[in-house]
């Protein structure tokens, strides 16, 4: 199995283990000690994710879990690590692989139910070509994005969320396209 695919299958399997074991329906019972001062701040926060890929000449794996926190029932900002992996081999002699490795903020909005409003910063570090193409070198890419989803219940504060994202701020060296299409899971929001 090549490497890709194991990564894909570990960060799948870990994404259903996070969301089988928040199978508690209430989150103000913390170590078998009902705590409601504790529980009411819990309900507060979210965590959630999105894994993308593609394959062909260009792999492509990215994997971005998230914690948020919802600053009014519909609205909430969080924080996450971003990793990701690219296989490009569609010029000759010029194939590589890099990982990525960084961080994201984002705020997000609800509107009738199944709607979202999202934006983002990123900001990753990968190897890029030098603008002579010669050599790779090592750069930290920063990435505005913003657009809107549609997000759905799937069971027990689980949803489902498509985003179709607009890079509106894009680094010189980013790899991203125009438009990004996005799916993830969240828990509690």
């Amino acid at each position: 199995m090549s490497m890709m695919k194991k990564l894909v299958l570990l960060l799948v399997l870990s994404f259903l283990s996070i969301f089988s074991a928040s199978a508690q329906d209430s989150l103000a019972y913390v170590d078998g000690f009902d705590n409601p001062k504790l529980g009411a701040l819990l309900s507060h926060f979210f965590i959630g994710g999105d894994i993308s890929g593609s394959g062909g000449d260009v792999d492509y794996f990215y994997c971005a879990p998230t914690l948020g926190y919802k600053i009014a029932d519909n609205m909430g900002v969080g924080v996450g690590p971003v990793y990701t992996y690219l296989h490009d081999a569609s010029i000759p002699r010029k194939e590589y692989t890099t990982n990525g490795y960084g961080g994201r903020v984002f705020a997000q909005q609800r509107f009738f139910s199944y709607t979202l409003v999202y934006a983002e910063y990123e900001v990753i570090n990968v190897d890029v070509w030098n603008i002579f193409q010669t050599n790779l070198s090592r750069h930290t890419i920063g990435n505005g994005m913003a657009g809107v989803g549609y997000i759905t219940p799937l069971f027990n504060k689980i949803n489902f969320t498509l985003m179709g994202l607009y890079v509106f701020a894009p680094s010189k060296y980013s790899y991203y396209n125009a438009i990004i299409v996005r799916a993830g899971l969240n828990l509690g929001f």
